[in-house]
């Protein structure tokens, strides 16, 4: 099960990393590197949010782990999606600091991050579902 969760996930996150890159590297062609910067942004979140998934799996499906396969994709489910709590707390306070100070370039990249997220979270919930 869980090795179909991994497989499905981690192809459609490559499909976003696909286009992506292909967004950056038009956007570069077409002297657009701010935002071809906008876009390297939802790259790092892609990869924070694909090697948090490594971690969380390896810290559940080792053989220290004497669970059943039911309780471990569980326990896997929680330990990666602490992560997405966790991770963008900062950017939530970063937006409000920046809505506060009007600073409009940081507001759009904090809003990008937790979008990007937001879709890379989505992906993750569909994935369990197949």
């Amino acid at each position: 099960m869980i090795n179909n969760v991994k497989n499905n996930f981690f192809s459609e996150l490559n499909k976003m990393i696909i286009d992506i890159k292909g967004d950056i590297d038009f956007l570069e062609s077409e002297d657009r590197k701010d935002e071809a910067n906008l876009e390297r942004v939802k790259l790092n979140v892609l990869d924070i949010f694909k090697q948090m998934f490594d971690v969380s799996y390896r810290n559940v499906f080792n053989s220290r782990n004497k669970n059943d396969e039911a309780v471990k994709l569980s326990e896997f489910k929680n330990t990666y999606n602490e992560f997405y709590t966790n991770i963008p707390r900062n950017w939530y306070a970063s937006l409000e600091n920046a809505k506060k100070n009007n600073d409009f370039e940081k507001i759009a990249i904090e809003e990008l991050k937790i979008e990007t997220m937001e879709k890379i979270k989505n992906c993750f919930e569909n994935c369990l579902e197949v």
